[in-house]
């Protein structure tokens, strides 16, 4: 690798914030001392790594693409699914709101939020990433679009490892706050899990925590 110092220690200063950036679904719901992005990447990258294990999958690129996949957040910040919702003023105020997963919107308007936030997301990654020499910046960014469009066997596994460790999250905070609202990411989950082994890890948690998964 050919680079320069002052480039990389640049890139790492950018990737540092993401230790200060708290994960909006969590100051939303009011959770006392949320989590930050580089708190929810290194456990979905933990968590690859471990559920990876003996699967049909080239297991180093799904580690590196769980890496790569919030790097972006940077700058675009992180977002939720309720934030179309709350900018249209539909938020009532009230924690329950967070407890239903967002209408089914029209195919028009489901493209036209996700292309904008797709692009918004892009550039603040190729900010992020251009201080690194060609081969790391391009590999970076091919990680992410592939776990954008989640069309690979790995970009499926980390997108479902993904929603997973929002679930571990949420009932770690519902441990410590009872009427936290949490059931969206389990309508998430549910929507999306077919790996055997994240499902069983999903049974798991509601006698673990024994915490309000379904209400």
């Amino acid at each position: 690798m050919t680079a320069d110092p002052k480039d990389l220690i640049q890139f790492l200063n950018l990737v540092g914030r993401l230790k200060k950036i708290k994960r909006s679904g969590w100051v939303l719901r009011g959770v006392k001392e949320p989590e930050s992005v580089a708190d929810h990447i290194f456990r979905v990258a933990l968590m690859t790594w471990i559920f990876g294990q003996g699967k049909r999958l080239n297991l180093n690129r799904a580690i590196k693409m769980a890496l790569a996949h919030d790097l972006c957040e940077v700058f675009a910040g992180d977002a939720t699914p309720f934030d179309h919702l709350i900018a249209q003023g539909k938020y009532d105020g009230e924690r329950e709101f967070f407890n239903k997963w967002p209408l089914r919107l029209t195919k028009k308007a489901k493209n036209q939020l996700s292309s904008k936030k797709h692009g918004k997301e892009e550039e603040s990654l190729a900010t992020v990433v251009g201080l690194l020499p060609t081969d790391l910046r391009e590999g970076m960014r091919e990680l992410w679009r592939e776990y954008e469009e989640g069309l690979t066997r790995e970009a499926v596994f980390v997108r479902q490892v993904d929603k997973m460790e929002n679930m571990i999250s949420a009932c770690e905070y519902q441990l410590e706050d009872e009427g936290l609202p949490i059931r969206a990411f389990w309508v998430q989950l549910k929507e999306v899990a077919d790996d055997p082994d994240l499902i069983a890890l999903l049974e798991a948690l509601d006698q673990h925590y024994n915490v309000s998964l379904k209400k």
